[in-house]
């Protein structure tokens, strides 16, 4: 019943986290469509591979969130007392929650590992294609559409989906004179000096206004340039990068990426256990009571986080010490709720494999 619950509530918080962060990103994408740096047909794909990476890395809160909000529920209808009073100790209450913990974390590792750099690789290709035709998503066919202030002017009767441009016209104007070029077809391609508008089949009229001395050239293939910095394919960023190549990888945004992955699983195993001390710390506030306690817990674990994995970027931390510092700090805060809540003697009575029933709530007294 308790595993139950806990996996009905981690699959709600989640819901409720990844459409609050979507909601964000779906405002900012919109804004970048109707700016044309990204086509409108992609904002759903981008959202779909967005929700996937969000969904993995706010596991571990969720999972946080959850065990908080199921035991202090428990706490407030008394059913806690009911189970330490049937003999239920805090062994079978983590027996509960890592009932459903450890096979998600064990889940959350392959999620981690493989499928969240996956969606951000996916993720990043698509947005790189948009970049390099975001040229075209500004051009409107049937109207004269400038650039370069006014010094390179398109026109451009019709474009097909697969971004062939039908019927150009362009006029071109550099050191003082003017270029009109007249093509059947043309492409955009990116090239190392920049991104180029390739025309094929279509001639090249040049010269100076009011002088008869015109050029004319036929070209079955000439490119005008019309962005002077070229978009980079080579990079690709280390969260997008499979799991492998980080670790054949000795550079330290690559380490630091590595143990951000592992941070995912492991966050959902210690949150959780030390979700469940920090349940007890307020049984009169009801199911949210221990909120903001357990907030300020889970800012502290977030921040660390962040110094470990920038420690790690800056090659201050060697790589085999990783964030496992970090786990070692929540660990230890962990034993200690436990020993204030239960007492150093059940702590003792714990390692030495005798534990009995005390969870805060009821002691078992040996009658006269």
């Amino acid at each position: 019943m308790i595993a139950m619950d806990i996996a009905k509530t981690i699959a709600a918080v989640l819901s409720v986290l990844v459409l609050i962060i979507l909601s964000n990103k779906f405002v900012s994408m919109l804004a970048s469509a109707l700016e044309g740096q990204i086509g409108s047909d992609t904002i759903f794909i981008l959202l779909g591979l967005r929700s996937i990476s969000i969904s993995i890395g706010f596991l571990p809160p969720a999972v946080f969130a959850a065990v908080l909000m199921v035991l202090g529920r428990m706490y407030r209808d008394s059913e806690m007392a009911a189970l330490a009073a049937g003999g239920a100790g805090v062994a079978r209450i983590y027996r509960y929650v890592l009932v459903v913990v450890v096979p998600l974390s064990l889940f959350a590792l392959w999620l981690a590992l493989s499928v969240q750099p996956w969606s951000m690789r996916q993720a990043n290709e698509l947005l790189l294609e948009e970049m390099q035709t975001m040229h075209l998503r500004l051009v409107t066919p049937g109207k004269f559409n400038e650039y370069r202030k006014g010094d390179l002017v398109f026109y451009i009767e019709e474009i097909d989906s697969d971004h062939t441009l039908h019927n150009v016209f362009v006029h071109n104007r550099h050191d003082g004179k003017d270029a009109v070029i007249v093509a059947q077809r043309g492409r955009l391609n990116e090239l190392p000096g920049g991104q180029y508008v390739v025309l094929e089949e279509g001639t090249r009229y040049d010269g100076k206004p009011g002088h008869a001395d015109y050029e004319i050239t036929r070209f079955d293939e000439y490119g005008v340039r019309v962005n002077d910095k070229p978009i980079s394919t080579a990079y690709v960023p280390p969260d997008a990068k499979p799991t492998l190549d980080l670790l054949r990888s000795h550079e330290p945004a690559d380490v630091a990426e590595f143990h951000n992955r592992l941070s995912i699983p492991f966050g959902v195993l210690i949150l959780a256990v030390l979700a469940i001390p920090l349940s007890r710390l307020a049984p009169r506030g009801g199911v949210y009571g221990s909120l903001l306690i357990a907030f300020l817990m889970y800012v502290v674990y977030e921040n660390l986080l962040k110094i470990s994995h920038s420690w790690l970027a800056k090659s201050t931390l060697p790589p085999w010490m990783g964030d496992w510092w970090v786990y070692f700090i929540m660990l230890t805060i962990t034993l200690i709720l436990l020993a204030r809540l239960l007492g150093i003697s059940w702590m003792m009575s714990v390692i030495a494999g005798n534990a009995g029933t005390k969870w805060g709530l009821a002691e078992k007294r040996d009658s006269k």
